[in-house]
């Protein structure tokens, strides 16, 4: 043995029986196989933590903006309730079309002008938030501690420029307006994610809420505008933009020692591994879709197994699992909407064909206002 070997530079790796055997044909007919280092193993639990939270996001933003009906029969809304409707926006073919172009727009002007406009962003970020994390927190409040019109917390006081208002309220406004501001000066710090999770994941779930899809043939169109708008601006724009895809650049902050904050984020356990992301469109966009089939199947009083949640819940979670293998085997920045509306929107329209449904969800149920989905809350279209 030389006594000059450096124990240290001896690498241990497990192959299987085909591959080894091609390893030793190769070294035999004095080839010399290449290979690199694999290691997913610092990256799964970050994958597992934004999988957990977008998929209990979409199914409590579902659940949210759908009540039952005899929910909404036994007890009627207190007034702490009917100072703090939200309204609900029906999303049309124009919005659709006006989503994705304003999107795009932003994503460009944020490509060049990064650097002038990550903390604009950043607070926008903070003040929207603020709103999600009050609502959010008011409706849990609201429902479980089922606060007696006669507490302290429903009783009013007056605020300049405010009007009267409950305490209640102005305790919620104290704790979501200290998170924020929290987070907008601890934002580099190593816990920061987690602050930044809760607003994010806050503003999901009023998305969900405040937003719907009237029918299928809505949801299709932005969801089909939105699987193309995710597939360029990651993986096309590099060839238009100097190499460097856009979406990846804008999402990362673009060299600014910033991130965008409309994601969520996971740490890695993993030295040389950057943080784990997704999006909020993701999110909000397949959920949107997951929410209308919720809607539809309590509208039907369809069981579980035979409506169409259950199955849009699991295209949804399949769909991230697969945008997370991809990340892996790619080494790259993913569109997840790539993956996310086959599985989900896909899902809905042939389940619709095979159970003779598609015409009653292609243009949706009209329900007279007895029946109403959304009763504590007005609607409108955009």
């Amino acid at each position: 043995m030389n006594g000059n070997l450096n124990v240290s530079s001896i690498w241990s790796v497990l192959v299987s029986s085909s591959d080894g055997a091609k390893i030793v044909s190769a070294l035999n007919n004095g080839d010399t196989p290449k290979g690199m280092l694999f290691s997913p193993s610092g990256r799964v639990p970050s994958m597992i933590g934004l999988w957990i939270m977008a998929v209990g996001t979409v199914i409590l933003g579902s659940m949210w903006a759908t009540p039952t009906h005899k929910v909404r029969v036994a007890a009627a809304p207190s007034h702490a309730e009917r100072d703090l409707e939200v309204e609900v926006v029906e999303v049309t073919t124009k919005a659709a079309f006006s989503f994705i172009f304003f999107a795009s727009a932003a994503l460009v002007l944020l490509f060049y002008l990064m650097s002038y406009l990550i903390i604009v962003i950043i607070v926008i970020f903070c003040i929207g938030s603020s709103t999600a994390m009050f609502h959010c927190l008011h409706y849990l409040s609201i429902r479980i501690f089922k606060f007696r019109v006669d507490s302290f917390w429903m009783r009013k006081t007056e605020i300049p420029c405010c009007g009267e208002v409950l305490y209640l309220h102005i305790g919620l406004a104290l704790i979501c307006m200290s998170i924020s501001i929290w987070f907008f000066f601890a934002r580099h710090e190593e816990y920061a994610w987690f602050l930044q999770d809760i607003m994010g994941i806050s503003m999901c779930l009023l998305f969900l809420k405040s937003f719907r899809f009237p029918n299928i043939r809505i949801s299709s169109i932005l969801l089909c505008l939105a699987f193309v708008y995710d597939i360029f601006w990651v993986f096309i724009s590099p060839y238009l933009f100097q190499g460097e895809s856009v979406m990846v650049k804008v999402a990362t902050g673009g060299g600014t020692n910033e991130m965008v904050p409309m994601l969520l984020k996971f740490p890695n356990f993993c030295e040389r591994c950057s943080a784990g992301l997704l999006g909020l469109g993701d999110i909000v966009l397949p959920g949107l879709l997951v929410s209308f089939t919720y809607a539809f199947d309590t509208a039907k009083s369809l069981r579980l197994v035979s409506g169409y949640f259950l199955y849009n819940v699991i295209g949804y979670g399949i769909g991230l699992i697969i945008t997370y293998m991809a990340l892996l085997y790619m080494e790259k920045g993913q569109p997840a909407l790539l993956y996310l509306v086959p599985l989900t929107l896909g899902t809905t329209l042939v389940l619709a064909i095979k159970r003779g449904h598609l015409k009653e969800i292609w243009n949706g149920i009209e329900m007279n206002e007895n029946e109403t989905l959304m009763p504590e809350t007005s609607k409108s279209s955009v």
